[in-house]
């Protein structure tokens, strides 16, 4: 495969028709396409650059390979614009590996202009917002993942984390079931909250008995 310059092209997109099986050049600007049955074909060679080339071809049985040496005339194309655009967040140096989960997208994550835009009340308002996540007056149930009091849980419970603390405790009746961890947080002194629902997205150093967890941080 060459141009009109005799320059070998490389990674041209070659297509037998019908059937299109389709395969690319080398860097020498050869191809192969095997296990041809005879028939009459269509090879169609395109590249961006140059206008597409086509030959019929007629494969015969017992016969030499079918050759094809295809010269591609160059052609200038304009290309539609592209315009790149983004939004910068601006966090506490703390906070830039919650941060790195959000663009990695790996759980559900409530920022703070997203809080600002929501105005709920309070965390466990905006956590109603997540689908598969109930929150009651004394209880929050995700899937399987269940705790109604201080007291009730046992290995794979619902935990809240607070920058990083353990708020909720499960291993006396004198402890704090997750609905009451969330009950003394103030929505305005939150910066994200971060919701992981399974144990494939929970970040490692909070998954410990852990079913689910919330993280919240605070500004």
């Amino acid at each position: 495969m060459s141009g009109d310059t005799t320059r070998a092209i490389a990674d041209a997109e070659v297509a037998l028709l019908p059937g299109l099986r389709i395969v690319r050049t080398d860097s020498s600007g050869a191809f192969r396409i095997f296990g041809v049955r005879p028939g009459i074909y269509t090879v169609r060679v395109r590249r961006v650059g140059f206008e597409v080339f086509t030959q019929d071809l007629e494969v015969t049985a017992g016969k030499a390979p079918a050759l094809i040496n295809a010269s591609m005339v160059v052609n200038a194309q304009l290309l539609a614009e592209v315009v790149v655009s983004g939004q910068r967040l601006i966090f506490p140096a703390r906070l830039s590996e919650p941060y790195s989960r959000v663009a990695r997208g790996r759980g559900a994550f409530f920022t703070r202009e997203l809080i600002d835009s929501l105005q709920p009340l309070d965390v466990s308002s905006l956590l109603m917002r997540l689908p598969g996540l109930r929150v009651r007056d004394r209880s929050i149930d995700v899937g399987r993942c269940t705790n109604h009091g201080a007291g009730a849980g046992g290995p794979g419970n619902l935990h809240v984390f607070v920058d990083g603390v353990r708020r909720t405790n499960y291993n006396s009746s004198l402890g704090v079931a997750a609905w009451e961890a969330l009950r003394e947080i103030v929505i305005s002194s939150v910066q994200m909250v971060e919701v992981h629902t399974s144990i494939n997205t929970i970040p490692p150093e909070y998954s410990p008995d852990a079913c689910a967890v919330i993280l919240v941080w605070s500004k």
